[in-house]
């Protein structure tokens, strides 16, 4: 989920002499005579950089006359194949082929959450149709898992250190106040069975994402309206059936007000795309599963909990703006505690002064008791 900065590289790294040749005369043209006189690497972000974690803002100083020319790049390293464009000044946010990030910090409206369930069902359906086309040539039912399980079997919900602080860095409630300890329990419960999010039996199983927060999906704008998104960082890769990362991205990307006005739309949408973008011969391998609607909508309910949960772990670090993530954790006096041990005391701080942080928080932890810890 998150990525970290690396923090020594070289330019040569990034780019060889005939690259750098060929950035400067795309942007200053054919002129003869330029000199490159300044190169000046630093990482992408800074502190929790998640799909930036190995990327790199490159600006070249480049002398044309008398007047210097900084030509500001953003590149890749150790990440292969994500297609870099150029930056303009001053703007330090990469551009992947005119697709940026929103604001983690932005609740998605209805605009943006249909282009994004509609990236995650192509993506759904891309698994799909190979795993079909693939049955279909070999005249049985194949799996991914055949040949690429053995790259998918870490349990990214191990028992881990930082797994078990968890429900030391307790839920809000509307008093920013832990709910009580006799609600944690069932929580941390529930925690251990994410570990079955796994191939199900008698049903549609595909490749999950399951990350899918704010600043792994990547939107396109023309006009300022979304017209397209991608899904970046596969890192946490599962096979198990896609409704586990629609309720992840549901529960990650919207606030409370907004899935109960738009829930059964947005459900609907993704299912619509999933459907007219599946091949026949998926279609046909659905039909014999009995995946339609109804059943998309059983598993639905199924995962709610895995996204809400997911939610409630992620949100008091992925909500924190980079200073105060800074303190929490760049502190080496308090770091093995705030990720080991105990992490509530700056949590319920920072819910104190930022209003945004606790409401986004208190709405998914006040759904979870709702909907799973009440009598």
């Amino acid at each position: 989920m998150v990525g970290e900065v690396k923090k020594q590289c070289s330019v040569e790294d990034v780019l060889t002499d005939n690259q750098v040749s060929l950035i400067v005369k795309k942007c200053v043209g054919e002129t003869a005579g330029w000199q490159l006189v300044g190169q000046e690497l630093a990482p992408a972000a800074e502190g929790m950089a998640g799909f930036l974690g190995d990327h790199f803002r490159l600006t070249l100083t480049v002398k044309l006359g008398d007047s210097l020319v900084k030509i500001p790049l953003v590149s890749p390293v150790g990440r292969q194949g994500v297609p870099v464009q150029l930056v303009r000044a001053g703007d330090a946010r990469p551009v992947p082929l005119g697709y940026s990030t929103h604001d983690q910090f932005v609740i998605l409206g209805a605009e943006h959450s249909r282009v994004a369930l509609a990236a995650v069902a192509r993506f759904h359906a891309a698994v799909a149709d190979h795993e079909a086309r693939r049955s279909r040539a070999l005249a049985r039912p194949y799996s991914l898992m055949e040949e690429h399980g053995h790259l998918i079997v870490e349990n990214n919900f191990r028992d881990t250190p930082w797994i078990a602080a968890g429900p030391n860095s307790p839920p809000i409630s509307s008093n920013t106040s832990p709910i009580s300890t006799g609600t944690l329990f069932p929580i941390w419960k529930f925690l251990a069975a994410c570990n079955d999010v796994s191939e199900r039996k008698d049903t549609l199983n595909v490749l999950i994402h399951k990350d899918l927060w704010a600043n792994n999906i990547m939107f396109k704008h023309e006009a300022g309206v979304p017209t397209n998104a991608i899904l970046v960082d596969f890192q946490c890769l599962r096979y198990a059936p896609p409704a586990f990362d629609v309720m992840l991205c549901w529960y990650c990307t919207t606030d409370r007000s907004f899935r109960e006005r738009y829930e059964r739309e947005m459900l609907q949408h993704y299912f619509d795309t999933f459907i007219s973008t599946v091949n026949e011969v998926t279609k046909e391998k659905l039909k014999g599963l009995g995946y339609d609607y109804e059943e998309y909508l059983r598993w639905v309910e199924e995962c709610r909990r895995f996204g809400l949960l997911v939610s409630i772990m992620l949100y008091p670090y992925i909500l924190l703006d980079q200073v105060t993530a800074r303190e929490m954790f760049d502190n080496p006096e308090t770091f093995l505690k705030h990720t080991n041990e105990d992490r509530s005391e700056p949590v319920l701080e920072y819910a104190r002064r930022s209003d945004g942080y606790r409401t986004r928080q208190l709405e998914v932890c006040e759904d979870f008791v709702e909907r799973y810890l009440k009598a």
